[in-house]
Protein backbone atom coordinates (compact mmCIF):
# COMPACT_ATOMS: atom_id res chain seq x y z
CA UNK A 1 0.00 0.00 0.00
CA UNK A 2 0.83 3.67 -0.24
CA UNK A 3 3.06 4.91 2.60
CA UNK A 4 1.09 8.18 2.86
CA UNK A 5 -2.08 6.29 3.79
CA UNK A 6 -0.40 3.61 5.96
CA UNK A 7 1.13 6.31 8.19
CA UNK A 8 -2.31 7.62 9.08
CA UNK A 9 -3.55 4.18 10.20
CA UNK A 10 -0.55 3.76 12.53
CA UNK A 11 -0.70 7.28 13.98
CA UNK A 12 -2.47 6.75 17.27
CA UNK A 13 -0.65 3.49 18.01
CA UNK A 14 2.43 5.50 18.94
CA UNK A 15 3.19 8.78 20.67
CA UNK A 16 5.55 11.34 19.23
CA UNK A 17 6.41 14.11 21.69
CA UNK A 18 8.52 17.20 21.11
CA UNK A 19 9.98 18.86 24.20
CA UNK A 20 10.39 22.57 23.51
CA UNK A 21 12.93 24.41 25.69
CA UNK A 22 13.69 21.44 27.96
CA UNK A 23 15.01 22.15 31.42
CA UNK A 24 18.35 20.70 32.46
CA UNK A 25 18.99 18.19 33.96
CA UNK A 26 15.26 17.23 34.09
CA UNK A 27 13.62 17.72 30.65
CA UNK A 28 10.35 16.23 32.02
CA UNK A 29 9.66 19.14 34.39
CA UNK A 30 9.61 17.09 37.59
CA UNK A 31 7.43 14.29 36.17
CA UNK A 32 8.55 10.76 35.44
CA UNK A 33 8.90 10.01 31.66
CA UNK A 34 5.70 7.90 31.46
CA UNK A 35 3.55 10.56 33.16
CA UNK A 36 5.10 13.27 31.00
CA UNK A 37 4.51 11.26 27.81
CA UNK A 38 0.90 10.54 28.75
CA UNK A 39 0.09 14.22 29.40
CA UNK A 40 2.00 15.92 26.56
CA UNK A 41 -0.08 16.84 23.50
CA UNK A 42 0.50 14.18 20.81
CA UNK A 43 1.65 14.92 17.26
CA UNK A 44 -0.06 13.09 14.41
CA UNK A 45 0.01 12.89 10.63
CA UNK A 46 -3.22 12.69 8.65
CA UNK A 47 -4.25 12.61 5.01
CA UNK A 48 -6.53 15.26 3.48
CA UNK A 49 -9.93 13.95 2.39
CA UNK A 50 -9.46 15.37 -1.12
CA UNK A 51 -5.98 13.94 -1.81
CA UNK A 52 -5.47 12.91 -5.43
CA UNK A 53 -2.81 11.71 -7.83
CA UNK A 54 -0.60 14.40 -9.39
CA UNK A 55 -1.42 15.61 -12.90
CA UNK A 56 1.28 16.71 -15.35
CA UNK A 57 0.68 18.74 -18.50
CA UNK A 58 3.59 18.72 -20.93
CA UNK A 59 4.38 20.83 -23.97
CA UNK A 60 7.38 19.98 -26.15
CA UNK A 61 8.69 21.23 -29.47
CA UNK A 62 11.90 20.50 -31.28
CA UNK A 63 13.79 20.35 -34.51
CA UNK A 64 16.61 18.10 -35.75
CA UNK A 65 18.79 18.74 -38.77
CA UNK A 66 21.66 17.01 -40.52
CA UNK A 67 24.38 19.63 -41.07
CA UNK A 68 27.16 17.51 -42.53
CA UNK A 69 27.35 13.87 -43.55
CA UNK A 70 26.89 11.78 -40.39
CA UNK A 71 26.44 14.87 -38.15
CA UNK A 72 23.18 16.16 -36.76
CA UNK A 73 22.02 18.94 -34.45
CA UNK A 74 18.87 18.87 -32.32
CA UNK A 75 17.17 21.61 -30.31
CA UNK A 76 14.17 20.87 -28.11
CA UNK A 77 12.08 22.92 -25.72
CA UNK A 78 10.15 21.32 -22.85
CA UNK A 79 7.62 22.78 -20.43
CA UNK A 80 5.93 20.68 -17.73
CA UNK A 81 3.44 21.88 -15.13
CA UNK A 82 2.61 19.35 -12.42
CA UNK A 83 -0.24 19.96 -9.99
CA UNK A 84 -1.51 17.91 -7.09
CA UNK A 85 1.86 16.79 -5.73
CA UNK A 86 1.76 15.73 -2.09
CA UNK A 87 3.07 18.33 0.36
CA UNK A 88 2.57 18.57 4.11
CA UNK A 89 1.16 21.34 6.27
CA UNK A 90 0.88 21.68 10.04
CA UNK A 91 -2.83 22.49 10.22
CA UNK A 92 -2.56 23.03 13.99
CA UNK A 93 -0.11 25.93 13.71
CA UNK A 94 -0.46 28.73 16.23
CA UNK A 95 -2.48 31.68 14.95
CA UNK A 96 -0.01 34.54 14.34
CA UNK A 97 -2.22 37.06 16.18
CA UNK A 98 -3.50 35.06 19.15
CA UNK A 99 -0.57 32.58 19.43
CA UNK A 100 -3.20 29.84 20.14
CA UNK A 101 -3.43 26.53 18.28
CA UNK A 102 -6.83 25.70 16.73
CA UNK A 103 -6.80 22.39 18.68
CA UNK A 104 -4.71 23.06 21.83
CA UNK A 105 -5.08 19.47 23.10
CA UNK A 106 -2.94 18.34 20.14
CA UNK A 107 0.62 19.23 19.18
CA UNK A 108 1.48 19.23 15.50
CA UNK A 109 -1.18 17.87 13.14
CA UNK A 110 0.67 17.32 9.88
CA UNK A 111 -1.74 16.91 6.98
CA UNK A 112 -0.59 15.46 3.65
CA UNK A 113 -2.30 17.49 0.93
CA UNK A 114 -2.39 17.59 -2.87
CA UNK A 115 -1.30 21.23 -3.00
CA UNK A 116 2.14 20.84 -4.59
CA UNK A 117 2.81 22.64 -7.89
CA UNK A 118 5.96 22.33 -10.01
CA UNK A 119 7.02 24.09 -13.21
CA UNK A 120 9.89 22.71 -15.30
CA UNK A 121 11.23 24.58 -18.33
CA UNK A 122 14.19 23.37 -20.39
CA UNK A 123 16.09 23.99 -23.60
CA UNK A 124 17.95 20.87 -24.74
CA UNK A 125 20.61 20.99 -27.46
CA UNK A 126 22.60 18.14 -28.94
CA UNK A 127 25.33 17.68 -31.54
CA UNK A 128 25.86 14.08 -32.57
CA UNK A 129 28.20 12.46 -35.04
CA UNK A 130 26.99 9.03 -36.06
CA UNK A 131 29.44 6.17 -36.07
CA UNK A 132 31.55 6.13 -39.26
CA UNK A 133 35.28 5.99 -39.99
CA UNK A 134 35.62 4.16 -36.64
CA UNK A 135 34.48 7.00 -34.33
CA UNK A 136 31.41 8.70 -32.95
CA UNK A 137 30.71 11.48 -30.46
CA UNK A 138 27.89 13.23 -28.72
CA UNK A 139 27.79 16.63 -27.05
CA UNK A 140 24.65 17.82 -25.28
CA UNK A 141 23.79 20.87 -23.21
CA UNK A 142 20.65 21.50 -21.17
CA UNK A 143 19.54 24.85 -19.78
CA UNK A 144 16.72 24.15 -17.32
CA UNK A 145 14.76 25.72 -14.49
CA UNK A 146 12.49 24.12 -11.89
CA UNK A 147 10.23 26.13 -9.59
CA UNK A 148 7.85 24.66 -7.03
CA UNK A 149 6.05 25.43 -3.79
CA UNK A 150 7.97 22.98 -1.67
CA UNK A 151 8.42 19.25 -1.47
CA UNK A 152 8.21 18.87 2.29
CA UNK A 153 6.23 20.64 5.00
CA UNK A 154 5.13 24.23 4.41
CA UNK A 155 7.29 26.51 6.55
CA UNK A 156 4.53 29.09 7.13
CA UNK A 157 1.07 27.47 7.11
CA UNK A 158 -0.68 30.87 6.98
CA UNK A 159 1.37 32.05 3.97
CA UNK A 160 1.90 29.04 1.65
CA UNK A 161 2.64 31.39 -1.26
CA UNK A 162 6.00 32.16 0.36
CA UNK A 163 7.11 28.60 -0.48
CA UNK A 164 7.30 29.32 -4.24
CA UNK A 165 10.87 29.32 -5.55
CA UNK A 166 13.65 27.22 -7.00
CA UNK A 167 12.86 23.52 -6.61
CA UNK A 168 15.11 20.92 -5.04
CA UNK A 169 15.56 19.36 -8.50
CA UNK A 170 16.59 22.68 -10.12
CA UNK A 171 19.72 22.08 -12.22
CA UNK A 172 20.36 25.16 -14.31
CA UNK A 173 23.17 23.90 -16.56
CA UNK A 174 24.11 20.40 -17.62
CA UNK A 175 26.81 19.48 -20.13
CA UNK A 176 27.36 15.89 -21.23
CA UNK A 177 29.82 14.52 -23.77
CA UNK A 178 30.84 11.09 -24.92
CA UNK A 179 32.72 9.50 -27.73
CA UNK A 180 34.39 6.38 -28.94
Amino acid sequence: GNGVFNAERQNLLQTNIVIRNPTYPDPYGGKDPVTFASTAPPNITIVANDIRNPLAKILTAGVSREFFTNMGVSVDGVYTRTTGEVVSANINTQDPATRVRPLPEWGRIIQNQSEGVRDYTALLTRVERRFSDRYTYLLSYTLAKTDDNGTGTFTDFYNPGLEWGAGTTDRRHSLVSSGS
